[in-house]
């Protein structure tokens, strides 16, 4: 089997949009930290963040995604929506969105999506969260603030 130079330039293609996606949620973590007043040093919505996005891709691979998202559902805040747990669940939705996988960009619309949606879209839902997360994760490592009890992988 061989693969042609145009299915090679779009999957790259796709490689940077999820990139460029990942990085503009990154920036977004950044101004709502410093929107928080938090330039002092302390940046706690960073470390949370941080924190929450490197260990939710493990989550969803043991658990499944629809009891990932549920976990992000219920611990997110709903007077701040700035918090680490409420963005993740925004970030995550909104590439799905972005995809068309789910319809509405909100924490409701895809609680609501998630349970009944045929196991084709389900499958292609945890495999596109699982994609945008590893680029969400990445930039994460690189620019917001490391917690200070993490052990970051070599």
């Amino acid at each position: 089997m061989t693969t042609t130079d145009h299915g090679v330039g779009r999957r790259h293609s796709l490689e940077q949009e999820r990139a460029a996606y990942a990085w503009d949620y990154i920036q977004s973590v950044k101004a709502v930290s410093k929107q928080q007043g938090e330039q002092d040093g302390k940046r706690q919505i960073e470390k949370d963040y941080r924190s929450r996005v490197r260990g939710f891709g493990p989550m969803v691979l043991a658990n499944g995604l629809g009891p990932a998202l549920a976990f992000l559902y219920a611990k997110r805040s709903e007077k701040n929506q700035g918090d680490s747990y409420a963005l993740l669940l925004q970030h995550v939705a909104g590439w799905l969105v972005k995809k068309g996988i789910i319809i509405g960009n909100d924490a409701n619309a895809l609680a609501s999506q998630i349970g009944t949606m045929p196991l084709a879209q389900y499958r292609q839902a945890r495999s596109e969260a699982l994609a945008i997360l590893v680029w969400l994760k990445r930039f994460a490592e690189g620019a917001l603030e490391e917690p200070e009890n993490s052990r970051e992988d070599v």
